[in-house]
């Protein structure tokens, strides 16, 4: 699933897009292997691989959600990001 606004495509857990804040209609998101997986699932059944949150991962000050670098809005609330 790929953000309907601008094309980004979301990570596991995102309600709203990263770079364009756009709600998003579906809870999935891309496996490094490039299947579609659902967040309520939380392992890829093509490659195997679990999903965890990391603990040293920069978080959102208003929800607590992990956030990168690079985003400009939290994925989970809506709030933008100020670095």
């Amino acid at each position: 699933m790929k953000c309907p606004n601008c094309g980004n495509v979301p990570a596991k857990g995102d309600v709203h897009c990263r770079n364009c804040n756009a709600q998003l209609s579906k809870k999935t998101y891309i496996c490094s292997c490039g299947k579609e997986v659902s967040i309520e699932v939380g392992v890829c059944y093509d490659c195997y691989k679990k999903f965890e949150e990391t603990e040293k991962k920069p978080r959102c000050g208003n929800c607590n959600n992990l956030i990168l670098e690079s985003e400009l809005f939290c994925a989970n609330c809506g709030k933008q990001i100020i670095p």
